[in-house]
């Protein structure tokens, strides 16, 4: 009997869950473009601590922590390390600025929220919320382009890679539709989740995207992407992640820009699409004062309305060498375990490097959410049929 009672409260609970995460995505796609508007853009991060609530009552009273837990705890300590680092910046130049509290709790809420649902909901719902998450947001960027038929068409006709142009490119949802991607193109089985985010990847038009998508179609014929990396390679790709930082950091130095732009007939501006210039506003200026993580985007928005947009330089401004250091280990010490998800991980980094998503609270929800499932969730229901990949 209370087995059945318990059976009976677990489906309550979990089917609550589904329901506010399942809000809390409706909330985050139909009003990414309030992104700076008040409540309206804080209300996603209260719907997802809300769902947390739940979760975590679940947990507690089940005592369910294990699903994910060397992970949280890994990224845990990076989100330690960037505020100690920003208070010792911080009590050094006798300032501060809030944006470094938004940029940790920009970290926290990710991981915090699918370690919460990993932890509460079965693969078979977690299938369910993802699908989901896809197909409202396809909707939610229809809704953001707003293009009639014949216009849309035309604005597939007019796509063009080497030019990296497209009239359907969006920013909002290009961390959504390469996230679900990720996810859909290990788990095959939903050929419609498969098909709609290799659409949705090619619609938001983002070059390193579009191309990692296609690899990520193939990649199954290279080699076996379920087996553990091996520890020597795993430490060679963190060297060459942190040695790749600083190299790009040198080369966005104005003074460096110059001298490859002469010695190869190349301009870096276009090459960067601006950003050697966006570098250019923040390297060494007097005025500017580093008080940690969210220092720069801080310092930048207020004056020149743009963002630095590289991740990996703007943490190496912000939080040291020796923050990104622990950042590079620790994120991929949670992917040392499946070469799938390892090269999930190199994608994000490659794009941190060159583009900015750190802060892209949703999209790293629906990352997690697919490494855990990979390492913690490949058999479904315990004793069901496996639902890894189907070619």
């Amino acid at each position: 009997m209370i087995s059945k009672n318990r059976k009976s409260n677990t489906i309550k609970v979990s089917s609550l869950i589904v329901f506010i995460y399942s809000i809390t995505v409706l909330i985050q796609v139909f009003t990414a473009k309030y992104e700076n508007s008040g409540f309206m853009s804080q209300l996603k991060y209260i719907m997802f601590l809300a769902t947390c609530g739940v979760c975590i009552f679940y947990m507690n009273k089940y005592k369910k922590f294990k699903i994910f837990q060397y992970e949280f705890k890994s990224i845990l300590w990076i989100i330690i390390s960037f505020a100690i680092i920003s208070i010792i910046r911080s009590l050094y130049v006798k300032s501060f600025t809030n944006r470094t509290i938004q940029e940790l709790l920009f970290l926290l809420i990710p991981i915090l929220v699918s370690y919460c649902i990993l932890n509460t909901l079965d693969k078979r719902k977690i299938d369910k919320v993802m699908i989901f998450t896809l197909i409202v947001s396809i909707m939610g960027y229809l809704v953001e382009i707003n293009m009639g038929v014949s216009e849309f068409i035309q604005a597939l006709l007019s796509m063009s890679f080497s030019d990296s142009y497209s009239m359907l490119e969006s920013s909002t949802f290009a961390g959504i539709s390469i996230s679900t991607a990720m996810y859909f193109l290990y788990y095959r089985s939903n050929k419609l989740g498969s098909i709609l985010s290799i659409i949705f990847v090619i619609l938001t038009f983002k070059r390193l995207a579009i191309v990692f998508m296609i690899f990520l179609i193939f990649v199954h014929k290279i080699f076996n992407c379920n087996k553990k990396v091996n520890h020597t390679l795993l430490n060679y790709i963190k060297i060459g992640i942190i040695l790749l930082t600083f190299g790009y950091f040198t080369i966005m130095i104005p003074e460096n820009v110059d001298k490859i732009n002469n010695m190869f007939n190349i301009d870096l501006y276009k090459l960067t699409m601006s950003r050697t210039y966006r570098f250019k506003l923040i390297y060494n200026r007097a005025n500017f004062i580093n008080t940690g993580l969210g220092s720069t985007y801080s310092y930048m928005m207020n004056l020149y309305k743009v963002s630095l947009e590289m991740d990996m330089i703007k943490l190496l401004i912000e939080v040291t060498p020796i923050g990104v250091i622990i950042f590079v280990n620790n994120m991929f010490n949670t992917v040392k375990k499946n070469w799938y998800c390892m090269i999930l991980m190199l994608f994000q980094f490659l794009n941190l490097i060159t583009s900015h998503s750190l802060t892209s609270v949703f999209s790293w929800v629906i990352f997690y959410i697919t490494i855990g499932c990979i390492l913690y969730k490949n058999d479904l229901n315990n004793n069901k049929k496996s639902k890894k990949i189907v070619y």
